[in-house]
């Protein structure tokens, strides 16, 4: 069916009787003359007669065509077009649309000719803004999360909304349409135009698209839906995975556990892979449709991820997911060993580093022990907590680099022994915030009591918290002894920042703050040199305690997870003045860097992550760094169930404003009424040029 976009000019078709009118006009006026000659020449050439009569009306015929084709043509009419499907933008006047493109995780889901559904919807939407009728406007808007309009405005350049929808990528991110049709919909809310209409090009994914419905009560703008449909056949889903520790393996295992489900229409299998670092470990599965399965893996808990993988099907987006191991989330402890022992239970560190691993309840303690040689090429900057173990001197440098370390962020502890100096002199003035005042040996069996109490009175604010953690497990060091101790100068900062006491009320544990970061004291050695408390029960925890409450103002034990498009918020360093986010592979690039100015006060508010995996965001000023984070970011569990909706639950059209009927898209006809004007004119020049031809013969013959 032919439709014009300017019926109005169809009031042109009257100016074709302007020619039959002086036509017959003429022909009244004229007036009739008895040529005796003339009829005898066509009495003589009946067929001369016959094509000059044929010749004047063929003139007229044209003249009339011309005048009727420059009124169509001025009408721009519309012609259907068979080469292209039906499309509910078809027609010819003019129309304010916006297209809803999905670009959602589901929408990644790859056919047999290895085009995605997102593939087939960015080619239609242009389609469509190609087949809008001349004086259209129209706009895009996506409603992946978060949704969004690619325009501010209604745009009557159809063809740069058109290149706005071709530079459209895809995320796997969870699907906003509620969000995307309230944004439809004040974009139409200041068209001039009477026609409106919201274009949906989706999958109509199930989980996303049945809480979508336009309201009963609306009658514009009208809300279509163009379906990208192609079946899919298979898809596994890692719908869950995480680590917690396998103790009953020891304390530096993990557990790794994986839950998997068949989102596709048919029965699948493989296999599950489970790799971190060299290790990679595979396990079968065989999953009905809609059905979940479970797989678990115990691993070392190495620093890391544990990478998990599905085999390949129709959606790539689901079938890889990272796993924070609880070893990387671990505090990170340095150990400098002032006095090795070739017997490992005469060692210091041997003591210490087992309280810190196995007073873990989580395995999440690493600990480096460092030789006093390596202690100037070691990078302070990685470790969340120092043990200084019976360390007799250090160098300018190192002090100097272990002070700055604490004042970032990082925790001291200062364990005393023989190598120890006894007055506070050198490093120990440099680290330490209380003087030392000198050993104190108690050679009577009667004085050498290290039952050690819980301090009293004043406290300074981590002193008096860790107070409180030691309180239930003070007891188990009442038959402690203690031969020989550190005494520390007395002042009013010392005794707010004791910890535990002595019976005697001489400090036993001192914590403080330093800058960023906390210092402690144990006043005596942490061997069986001068004490025997680290052969008590309640030995493990207390340092297990003491260690985590050093170091977690410079560590962040606590993972973060978010999807595709959302926001992280995380708590701000008061030092920091740049957050840096790499993407956590082999090149770790700089994905971006935010500045603290530009931020909520104490916030880092970190948006636009787009694409699954690991990231490490380091807290940083020009000339320290503060903290290290991690951030993971994981496919929607929502937008795995990739099968659409089916007709009985689809969302429906108001039922006052039922949908036009589909129909063929219209192309512009007036090009082509333009050349069969042109070809009436042309026509009419050769009737001309053969009149005037035959008149000047007659007149050579008269002659």
């Amino acid at each position: 069916m032919i439709e014009f976009a300017r019926p109005v000019m169809l009031v042109g078709l009257l100016a074709a009787l302007v020619p039959v009118a002086i036509h017959l006009l003429g022909r009244r006026k004229a007036q009739r003359v008895q040529f005796s000659a003339l009829a005898f020449l066509l009495q003589q050439n009946p067929q001369r007669a016959r094509n000059l009569r044929l010749r004047e009306r063929a003139l007229l015929g044209l003249r009339v065509a011309a005048m009727v084709l420059i009124a169509v043509v001025l009408a721009k009419p519309m012609v259907p077009s068979f080469s292209s499907p039906a499309s509910v933008v078809a027609g010819t006047a003019p129309v304010a649309a916006v297209i809803i493109l999905d670009d959602s995780m589901s929408m990644g889901v790859v056919a047999a000719d290895g085009t995605s559904r997102f593939d087939r919807a960015r080619a239609r939407g242009a389609e469509l803004l190609g087949l809008l009728p001349l004086g259209s406007t129209a706009a895009v808007v996506t409603s992946g999360f978060p949704a969004r309009s690619l325009q501010p405005r209604l745009r009557s350049e159809l063809g740069a909304v058109a290149d706005d929808v071709h530079a459209v990528r895809w995320w796997p991110r969870r699907d906003d349409a509620s969000r995307a049709l309230v944004i439809a919909r004040q974009l139409l809310a200041a068209s001039p135009l009477k026609d409106r209409r919201i274009v949906v090009l989706s999958d109509l994914q199930k989980d996303a698209w049945a809480r979508f419905a336009p309201s009963p009560g609306d009658r514009k703008p009208r809300v279509l839906a163009e379906p990208i449909q192609h079946r899919t056949g298979h898809n596994l889903s890692i719908v869950a995975a995480h680590a917690e520790p396998a103790t009953e393996r020891g304390p530096r295992h993990v557990r790794v556990q994986v839950e998997v489900r068949n989102t596709g229409n048919a029965p699948a299998a493989g296999q599950v892979t489970i790799a971190s670092g060299q290790r990679v470990l595979k396990r079968w599965l065989e999953i009905g449709v809609g059905e979940s399965a479970r797989r678990s893996v115990v691993i070392p808990g190495d620093r890391g991820t544990a990478r998990v993988t599905l085999p390949p099907d129709d959606l790539a987006a689901d079938n890889q997911r990272d796993v924070l191991l609880v070893g990387d989330a671990a505090l990170r402890i340095a150990i400098i060993n002032g006095d090795p022992r070739p017997v490992p239970r005469e060692d210091e560190v041997f003591f210490v580093t087992q309280a810190l691993r196995l007073g873990s309840d989580r395995g999440d303690v690493e600990v480096d022990v460092i030789a006093l040689t390596d202690a100037g090429d070691t990078a302070w900057q990685r470790y969340d907590a120092i043990v200084l173990a019976n360390v007799a001197e250090l160098s300018a440098d190192v002090a100097r680099a272990l002070d700055e370390r604490v004042r970032e962020g990082a925790g001291l502890l200062v364990t005393a022994g023989d190598a120890l100096p006894a007055n506070a002199t050198g490093w120990p003035l440099l680290l330490l915030p209380w003087g030392l005042a000198g050993p104190r040996d108690l050679p009577n069996e009667s004085d050498r009591s290290a039952a050690l109490q819980v301090a009293d009175g004043p406290a300074n604010a981590v002193a008096g918290g860790m107070r409180a953690a030691l309180a239930p497990t003070i007891a188990s060091f009442s038959l402690a002894r203690t031969r020989r101790h550190l005494l520390v100068s007395p002042s009013a900062a010392t005794g707010k920042a004791t910890v535990l006491r002595f019976a005697d009320g001489a400090p036993a544990l001192l914590l403080g703050a330093r800058g960023q970061g906390r210092v402690a004291f144990w006043a005596t050695s942490i061997d069986r040199e001068w004490s025997d408390v680290a052969l008590q029960p309640g030995f493990l925890p207390m340092i297990g305690q003491l260690v985590k409450a050093l170091g977690i103002a410079s560590a962040d034990a606590t993972p973060k997870t978010v999807e595709p498009g959302g926001v992280a918020v995380a708590q701000r360093h008061a030092n920091a003045t740049h957050l840096v986010v790499y993407r956590d592979t082999e090149d770790g690039a700089v994905v971006k860097t935010l500045a603290a100015a530009e931020q909520s006060t104490g916030q880092w508010r970190l948006s636009e992550l787009l694409e699954p995996g690991r990231y490490r965001l380091i807290e940083r000023s020009t000339r320290a760094v503060w903290t290290k984070k991690t951030l993971l970011v994981v496919p929607p569990v929502s937008e795995m169930y990739i099968n659409e909706l089916d007709d009985s639950a689809r969302w429906k059209l108001p039922a006052s404003h039922p949908a036009p009927p589909q129909r063929r898209p219209q192309i512009p006809g007036w090009p082509l009424a333009l050349l069969f004007v042109l070809a009436v004119m042309l026509l009419e020049g050769v009737v001309l040029w053969r009149m005037a031809g035959g008149r000047l013969a007659k007149q050579q013959r008269a002659s």
